[in-house]
């Protein structure tokens, strides 16, 4: 079985960010502060946090933009351009962060954010085991 590109995690950010939002919402409230500075708080840490899970958050609105456009549908082959090779590879399913693919090595999970913008995967993600 090949890994071209660790999958990526969507549980752990998300509940993370939940409950960072969440968090600062109640402990602004808690401190009696006016609303309109609870919200404006709560949103700078919103985008704070958006911008340090960008992978993350990149990955989920790949994956939204591959499923509504569904320039790949399962069944259909695709040619994987990888560091050291041309791979052929058929869609076993699109998912909302992670794509699965079926080579003629194994399964390979692949991050829609590739398959999206047409790129080369980067030669760290074929050598690199996931977590």
């Amino acid at each position: 079985m090949r890994s071209a590109a660790c999958p990526v995690q969507l549980a752990v950010p998300l509940s993370t960010a939940f409950v960072t939002i969440t968090g600062t919402a109640l402990v602004t409230l808690a401190l009696g502060l006016s609303a309109l500075l609870v919200i404006a708080i709560t949103l700078g840490v919103a985008i704070a946090g958006g911008i340090v899970a960008r992978r993350t958050v990149s990955s989920v609105l790949t994956g939204v933009g591959l499923l509504l456009i569904r320039p790949y549908a399962p069944g259909e082959r695709l040619l994987l351009h990888l560091p050291d090779a041309v791979v052929e590879a058929e869609v076993m399913s699109i998912g909302l962060v992670n794509t699965t693919l079926a080579t003629p090595d194994g399964v390979l999970v692949v991050g829609n954010t590739y398959l999206l913008r047409g790129m080369p995967l980067p030669p760290e993600a074929a050598r690199t085991p996931c977590p």
